[in-house]
């Protein structure tokens, strides 16, 4: 009774081993990471310690204990919980990344839509991909109406070259262009100022994209343009006037008209730069 009794534990020894040898390898070739891998395969390299393998048949030892069978069970679950850890810390830490980069995006679309300077962003061709709300309130166009559309469709023709080389030069140099000056159409064909930068979108270190952000500055650039007709007119009227105009500042002669000159004796240029008090 004995002798069956040892041979019938030795059979469900060897059905044990074989069973758990198989979970193991299912075990090992789950897609985790490689790090996650590293103390599986510790484990995985000192069960094969207690049971030699036959390179064969891949058949675990007759020989083993079931002492060792017992470590193995152990070794075994310890393995499974890690991996289950593993992918569930790896899915946890996945979860709270993608989060944060929703967030992160929503953050940036709230910015975007917000700001009051024209926001702009065009494909590699110079086709518009996106818009802010101030893009359409200085434009007069919809979202929907300028995708696709290329910049060229929107500024003067004098403007499409150096606008062209401007990209050219941010995509060359990997880096944004700052202080663009140009002028632009609206919807309803007026002609208007802007002034801005040209930046890059990068993804992978690879350019994909160019976001441009400018400013309206029409109204300040009409008020120059009527200081310096202002100004242009009144240097006409001193210049032809019979009376001896000129302009002091910091104690020399900034401005002198030809009548006076003429009385003081002097030239027009003689008289620039020099104090009222060497004459």
């Amino acid at each position: 009774m004995d002798l069956v009794r040892g041979d019938v534990e030795e059979i469900h020894t060897d059905r044990a081993t074989d069973a758990l040898y198989y979970f193991i390898l299912d075990a090992i070739n789950l897609k985790i990471t490689k790090k996650a891998l590293i103390l599986p395969k510790i484990i995985f390299f000192i069960f094969f310690l207690f049971f030699p393998v036959n390179a064969q048949e891949f058949e675990l030892s007759t020989s083993s204990s079931p002492f060792l069978v017992i470590c193995a069970v152990i070794i075994f679950v310890i393995l499974v919980l890690f991996i289950i850890y593993r992918n569930y810390y790896s899915e946890r830490e996945l979860r709270r990344r993608e989060e944060e980069i929703m967030r992160s995006e929503e953050k940036y679309r709230e910015l975007f839509e917000n700001s009051l300077d024209t926001i702009l962003i065009t494909n590699l061709k110079g086709e518009f991909i996106e818009v802010n709300k101030a893009f359409e309130r200085v434009m007069g166009y919809s979202k929907e109406e300028v995708i696709g559309r290329s910049y060229r469709d929107f500024i003067p023709e004098e403007y499409t070259e150096f606008i062209f080389k401007s990209f050219n030069r941010a995509f060359k140099a990997g880096k944004s262009i700052y202080g663009l000056e140009l002028e632009f159409f609206t919807k309803n064909r007026e002609r208007r100022y802007a002034e801005g930068n040209i930046s890059l979108i990068k993804q992978g270190g690879k350019v994909v994209a160019f976001q441009g952000n400018f400013r309206d500055v029409t109204e300040r650039k009409r008020m120059e343009e009527k200081l310096k007709d202002s100004e242009e007119m009144f240097r006409k009227l001193a210049e032809k006037s019979l009376v001896g105009i000129y302009l002091i500042q910091d104690g020399v002669f900034r401005y002198v008209n030809p009548k006076m000159a003429e009385l003081w004796g002097y030239g027009v240029e003689e008289l620039i730069g020099r104090s009222p008090l060497e004459f």
